[in-house]
């Protein structure tokens, strides 16, 4: 599946049952708290075997203040399947890669990849 039609997919999946308890209660749209998972999912799905990494922003958002926001990059290309949730363009340059907090997909990004299965 071309990386387009699969993020897609994933945005579709999204659902307020796949968020963080604090999330539940903070999501300003249906992309909100879900660019964790959504990007792991990407990456075990598609990203890893396409060279594709993890990275890893600070962004401030005039409604939540300073948040984590996670994404995929591989070079300047950069793969970020939830940054419509912001009113803002991102600036990738000050993105750092970083690994996953686990080396296995978590329980939010396999129920999103069962989801599309």
């Amino acid at each position: 599946m071309k990386p387009a039609k699969l993020i897609k997919a994933i945005q579709s999946a999204l659902t307020p049952e796949l968020l963080q308890p604090i999330w539940r209660k903070l999501a300003t749209n249906k992309l909100s708290g879900h660019c964790y998972a959504a990007s792991e999912a990407l990456y075990h799905l598609w990203g890893k075997e396409n060279g594709f990494k993890p990275h890893r922003i600070e962004v401030e958002d005039p409604v939540l203040g300073w948040v984590g926001h996670w994404y995929l990059a591989k070079g300047k290309r950069v793969l970020d399947i939830t940054a419509k949730q912001f009113n803002f363009k991102i600036d990738y340059s000050e993105g750092r890669g970083c690994g996953f907090l686990t080396k296995q997909p978590s329980k939010r990004a396999r129920a999103i990849m069962e989801i599309l299965s």
